[in-house]
């Protein structure tokens, strides 16, 4: 608790002081390279740091495609679908008539549905 109030003592004496300010030397984002050619101008203009879109991170003769249709896919199963069967269907039917005539005829939620 100290150090707070300690530190905002006599802080008008403060106001003449300048903070000296170093300026930091600018970095050279590009670099004129020369180029031989007579028609390319002789020099160009080439990044220092290149971007990660620039550089490869495979070699492209080392990423083998996969092939779409084979003989192995065309005869192979097809995955089954998870569908649910009528009795499933017909007790989920029941059980949601149930919840929805039970929830009509509790006491807080017909006076919420008086209300609105």
């Amino acid at each position: 608790m100290k150090g707070k109030f300690s530190a905002r003592k006599a802080l008008y004496s403060l106001k003449t002081l300048k903070m000296v300010r170093t300026k930091k030397r600018k970095v050279a984002i590009t670099v004129l390279e020369k180029i031989g050619g007579a028609k390319n101008g002789g020099e160009q203009k080439v990044l220092v740091k290149k971007n990660k879109s620039y550089l490869l991170t495979k070699s492209l003769s080392a990423c083998k495609k996969k092939s779409t249709c084979t003989e192995k896919s065309i005869f192979a199963e097809k995955e089954v679908k998870n569908v649910p069967s009528e009795q499933h269907k017909a007790d989920q039917k029941t059980v949601g008539d149930e919840v929805l005539n039970a929830t009509k005829t509790h006491p807080e939620v017909t006076t919420f549905s008086m209300l609105s």
